[in-house]
Order: C-alpha cells, then sequence, then structure tokens
C-alpha cells in the first residue's frame, strides 16, 4: 500500500544535504521557518528541511500538493489524528523490538504477531475514518488514500490475518513433516495446519473410524536437555519460513505507516506556519504556477515570513512584476530592505515549489529548475585568502550545478575590491548567466554596475531601489526606478554628528 499524499505516483525519498543547500539555509535565514513550522519537533523539522530544500518543477506534483494541503486545511483535527496514530503505532513498534532474539524464528512469530496485531488495530481505526469522512476531503490525493484504505482493509481481509494470527500462536503445538535426506537427516521441514478438531458426536466417530497411517510417538523426559535443545532445533526449522514471510508483512505495514507518517509530517507543519502567520496578520495565498519557459513572476504584498515572524509590527511587503524578466537589480540606502526583498523572493520559490502557501496577496510565478544565493560573508581571520577569491571560489562552485531556467539570488556579490574591478567581474558573471536563461536577481551598492545595464536600456531588465522618505527614513518598500548611486554614508555621518 501507498498514501501517495507528495506525489502522485511514487514515495519520496530525502537528498543529501550539500555545501550549496548549507548556503541556502544560511543566506535565507530557512532555520527560523523550520522552527517555525515544526514547533522543535525533531522529526516534522527533518522531515520540513528535506522537502523545501528538495523543490519540485512538475506542475502535475505541486498541483496535487496544492489540493492535498488546502484538504488539510479545512479538515485539521481528521489529519492530525491520522498522524498521531501513525506516530503511536511506530513508537509501539520500537518498543516491541527483540533485536537480542531476531534470529530466532521462534520469536519472530510471537514479536511480529504482536506488532501485526496492534498495526491491524490502528489500521482499522484509520479505515473507520476513512468511512465516515471521505465526503470531507476533495483533493485527489486523500480521495486515493482514503479509498485505498476501503478497499485493502476491507472487513474479510481483517477477519482473514487475525484469524491466521490467531493460529500461529500454535495453542496446540505445530505439526511439522519431513523426508529422510543425506545422512538421515530430515529435509525438507514443512509446517502443516493440523486438522481442525471434530465438532459433534457424529464429526467425533467418524474420525475414530477413518483409517490412518501407523504413527509412532516419542516423549522427551523433563530432564533431557539435549533432547529438548533439538526438538526446538526442529520447531525453528520447521517454521523458519513462516517467520520469514510475518516478518516481510510486518516490514511492509511499518513502512507504509512510515511514509505516511513523513507525507503528513509535512502538512501538519505547513498547517503550523499557517496558523502563525494568520496570529500575526501576515496575508498568504496559493501561488498560481507557470512552466520554467513562460518567465512569470508577478507578486503583491510579498512578505519575508522569518522576519516577519520575528516582529512585534506588522511587516512590510512589496508588489512586484517581473514578468518576462531576466535580470532585476535592486539598488539604494542601507537598511532599506533590499536584503529583505531579496530574502521573501527566495522564500516564495521554495515554499511554492514544496506545495506550499507564499507569503503574500497574491503570487503568480514560474516554477525554476533550481534556487541558488550568493551573499556576502563576514570576514572571517581563518580564512587563507581573501574575501574575492573566497567569493570567486563560491561562485564557480555554484555554476558548476547552474542550468537553463534557474534562478540565482546575488546580495553584496564582489564588493570585496574596488567598485570599477568589481562591477566587471559582476557584469561577465550576468552576462554569462543571461545567455544560459537563468533568472538574476541581484542586490548592490556598485552603482558603475547597475548604471551600465541601465545603460544598455534591456528590454528583459528591471531596477528596483529602496525607497526613502522626505525625512530621510525608510518605508522598507521597494519601487521601480533609476539606479541610486552610493550606499547613503550620509545616513552615518547624520547620526554620528547630528
Amino acid at each position: 500500500m501507498k498514501a501517495h499524499l507528495l506525489f502522485p505516483r511514487s514515495d519520496f525519498s530525502p537528498t543529501v544535504l550539500g555545501p550549496l543547500q548549507v548556503d541556502l539555509i544560511q543566506d535565507l535565514e530557512l532555520d527560523v521557518l523550520f522552527r517555525a513550522m515544526s514547533n522543535d519537533d525533531p522529526f516534522l523539522l527533518e522531515t520540513v528541511r528535506n522537502l523545501l530544500l528538495a523543490p519540485q518543477s512538475d506542475l502535475e506534483v505541486l498541483g496535487w500538493r496544492q489540493a492535498v494541503f488546502k484538504d488539510c486545511l479545512k479538515n485539521q483535527e481528521l489529519v492530525r489524528q491520522l498522524y498521531d496514530w501513525t506516530v503511536q503505532a511506530i513508537e509501539q513498534e520500537r518498543e516491541n523490538y527483540l533485536s537480542l532474539y531476531i534470529k530466532h524464528p521462534g520469536f519472530v512469530i510471537s514479536r511480529s504477531s504482536e506488532v501485526l496485531e496492534m498495526f491491524l488495530g490502528i489500521l482499522f481505526q484509520m479505515r473507520r475514518l476513512a468511512e465516515k469522512s471521505v465526503s470531507l476531503f476533495d483533493s485527489p490525493g486523500f480521495r486515493q488514500f482514503l479509498s485505498l484504505l476501503q478497499t485493502e482493509l476491507n472487513d474479510d481481509y481483517l477477519a482473514a490475518v487475525r484469524g491466521l494470527l490467531e493460529e500461529l500462536k500454535f495453542p496446540q503445538g505445530v505439526v511439522l513433516s519431513a523426508k529422510l535426506g543425506v545422512g538421515f537427516k530430515g529435509e525438507p521441514y514443512t509446517l502443516s495446519r493440523r486438522d481442525e478438531a471434530p465438532q459433534g458426536w457424529l464429526d467425533k466417530l467418524k474420525s475414530v473410524l477413518k483409517k490412518r497411517p501407523p504413527s509412532f510417538r516419542l516423549t522427551i523426559a523433563e530432564r533431557d536437555e539435549k533432547g529438548a535443545r533439538a526438538l526446538s532445533e526442529l520447531y525453528d526449522h520447521g517454521v523458519n519460513q513462516v517467520a520469514n514471510v510475518l516478518a516481510q508483512a510486518t516490514d511492509h505495514l511499518l513502512g507504509f505507516l512510515v511514509h505516511l507518517r513523513t507525507e503528513l509530517a509535512f502538512y501538519i507543519a505547513g498547517i503550523q506556519l499557517k496558523q502563525k502567520l494568520d496570529s500575526k496578520e501576515i496575508p498568504s495565498c496559493f501561488p498560481e504556477l507557470f512552466s520554467a519557459q513562460e518567465r512569470q513572476f508577478q507578486v503583491a504584498e510579498l512578505v519575508d515570513p522569518c522576519l516577519a515572524l520575528s516582529l512585534t509590527s506588522p511587516a512590510v511587503g512589496n508588489t512586484f512584476d517581473g514578468t518576462a524578466q531576466n535580470l532585476v537589480i535592486v539598488t539604494g540606502a542601507n537598511q532599506g530592505g533590499k536584503s529583505t526583498f531579496l530574502r521573501s523572493v527566495g522564500l516564495s520559490f521554495l515554499m511554492a515549489q514544496s506545495g506550499l502557501f507564499v507569503a503574500g496577496q497574491s503570487c503568480r510565478l514560474s516554477v525554476t529548475h533550481g534556487l541558488f544565493t550568493h551573499f556576502r560573508r563576514k570576514e572571517d581571520a581563518s580564512m587563507t585568502s581573501g574575501k574575492l577569491d573566497e567569493e570567486l571560489a563560491r561562485m564557480n562552485s555554484l555554476v558548476e550545478k547552474l542550468g537553463s531556467h534557474a534562478v540565482v539570488l546575488f546580495n553584496e556579490s564582489f564588493a570585496a575590491t574596488n567598485e570599477r574591478e568589481g562591477s566587471e567581474i559582476a557584469a561577465q558573471i550576468i552576462d554569462a548567466l543571461c545567455e544560459r536563461k537563468i533568472r538574476i536577481f541581484f542586490v548592490t551598492h556598485q552603482y558603475e554596475l547597475a548604471r551600465r545595464y541601465f545603460d544598455k536600456n534591456k528590454p528583459d531588465a528591471v531596477f528596483l531601489q529602496a525607497e526613502l522618505k522626505p525625512d530621510g527614513s525608510r518605508s522598507f518598500r521597494l519601487t521601480q526606478g533609476t539606479p541610486q548611486p552610493g550606499s547613503h554614508g550620509i545616513d552615518l555621518y547624520n547620526e554620528i554628528f547630528g
């Protein structure tokens, strides 16, 4: 059985965290988002980390997840109940694990039977919930899952399994058959069903009158340890195949519950994030998604959820239409909201391409085939080379992973040298990336770089600036306009000298 709540036709497999994903976590401050979604639950934290750092570009998968998540928002208590059952089943299975005796078929049968009994009880509860609530769900993913519970776990199936488990307790011992092989050793040992006990007097009479082949009985003395050990070995030989099949069945159901727990955990984490954003009156919406080739990017009141969750005052959003644009250059005053905007863009791609909502009033975007960041780093005394060398080395590693229709976010990159050299390096990189149809968002104080592209009057480039109020204070909004020179050092002068 497969739940398929994340993918229509496959299971989720976590990816190994690489250096570029570590950069993504640091640059976009994703740890704040992870904690908000997980409530510091280690399993939820691991799940959201794996899924957000493995963005999907398949529109069918993303549409599937959006529909499932909308169902989760409508039926939060039911979804939490399903999740709690999976957690209960997995924890009880771990408590019942007999690792010391796992090699002995008799103990495997006993342990597997107990675990299967417990699994069946929880699966029966899930089926009952599915029968009562299937009409409350609209998404293909959930309706398929609930239908699976009803068809695969019907009463006949559950009764048959419980009957077999009762039989495997061997209340009257086991019946084994074997032939004499080489060296007068028995082979192969086969477990057989006992004849059913006669019910009425007529059945008992027939069983007495029935001709049976001659048989012999051997009784082991109470203190015959070797005999008892030999009998135990015969028993293990006979039930070994049954033990293997029973262990496989247990692992199969455990695998189903583990996958279901992971898939539900992602949506539970999404619900928790939505509740926290709603409590702070932060807008959220499900994005309208397009293929990478369509180059859509249009947002209204887009917010950085990581920053918004840490503020006591309302977060300021930005409205921006970057449709058909390959290059977005942002200039303007320090502390004006440029880096916040850059992070909000990155988070909108990650959240949209994991199947979640976006923190904004509306969002239309084309999926990317990879999101990458190249942010300025603080000076590191342990570095064996200069900051510019370190930036170029990171850029080299990043380029090796880039493909068409990727998105790269630059924040004050290549500013570790003089403006002319830094602008020349940045321009050559921008030109090369644009030729590969890679979308770029570049925050910079290098006026020469921004002015170079502004003067080219490129139709696929747009220029944003951090807005300043007449008194010099920041509105934290970005507006479209001419690149702004300098980093407004006059602000520091006025603050220090009045």
